[in-house]
């Protein structure tokens, strides 16, 4: 159940009733400025691959998605994930944690450019 500003208001003063819905507010602001990050390990033949389930988790919170690979970071709108995808793989992987499956997703690693 979500609580609405009304809720946190109940006894309380002016200046109580405006700082705690303004907490709630920042609170959510930031949980909602959260990026999808993953960081791999390798990289084929220059393609970084990427879970199928996390691409998609991206697109669907309509969130950039930052893969990071020694020290470089490469970050990709929704509408980047969608349209540059190189390839999918065609197997399916069983996670070896006891995760969910995934398939890899594949795209040329083009890092962003840094202001030194």
């Amino acid at each position: 159940m979500q609580q609405t500003c009304q809720d946190l208001w109940k006894g309380c003063s002016v200046k109580e009733k405006t700082y705690k819905c303004s907490v709630k507010h920042v609170m959510i602001l930031k949980h909602k400025k959260k990026k999808m990050e993953k960081t791999i390990k390798k990289l084929y033949k220059n393609l970084a691959e990427v879970r199928d389930y996390d691409v998609q988790h991206a697109i669907d919170k309509n969130e950039s998605f930052k893969i990071r690979y020694e020290g470089d970071v490469m970050t990709l709108s929704p509408e980047d994930l969608q349209k540059k995808a190189i390839s999918k793989s065609r197997i399916t992987f069983k996670s070896k944690m006891g995760g969910k499956d995934y398939k890899l997703i594949s795209y040329k690693w083009e890092p962003d450019e840094m202001d030194y």
